[in-house]
């Protein structure tokens, strides 16, 4: 019987064990959800900082800037771009379209396979001089 008593202490203490064990395992994983949610806040607070600072450049800059971004596929049109175009800030949207669509249709095909010579490597940047369609329907 004495046996059986002690069988049953190591096992109430393996359990304890088990216990403290299983609250540690919880307390280091929410450590680590803390840690990885600090990153991230800290990631998206210094994206935030450059692109302000990226706008705050563009808005001394009067030269009209726009720009792609691949993942979300959306345009950024600079201010200064819409201006010179006759458009209102909030007249343009943020698809390809809305740049594709203003280029002057002679120039479409050469600006197009520039584009899809850049996102194939075969350039070492994107660069063209093509006409744009203006607000009032001319080109600059």
């Amino acid at each position: 019987m004495n046996d059986q008593r002690k069988t049953k202490a190591q096992l109430i203490a393996e359990l304890a064990s088990l216990r403290q064990d299983f609250a540690v395992a919880q307390q280091r994983e929410e450590q680590l959800r803390v840690a990885k949610e600090i990153e991230r806040h800290h990631a998206e607070e210094t994206r935030q900082e450059r692109e302000d600072r990226w706008l705050l450049a563009l808005s001394g800059y009067k030269a009209g800037v726009w720009d792609w971004n691949l993942k979300p596929k959306e345009l950024f049109f600079s201010s200064c771009w819409k201006t010179m175009l006759g458009f209102g800030e909030d007249e343009i949207g943020t698809t390809l379209n809305e740049w594709s669509d203003r280029v002057h249709p002679e120039d479409l095909p050469r600006v197009m396979q520039a584009v899809e010579e850049y996102l194939a490597r075969k350039t070492e940047f994107y660069e063209t001089e093509h006409r744009m369609r203006c607000r009032d329907g001319n080109y600059k």
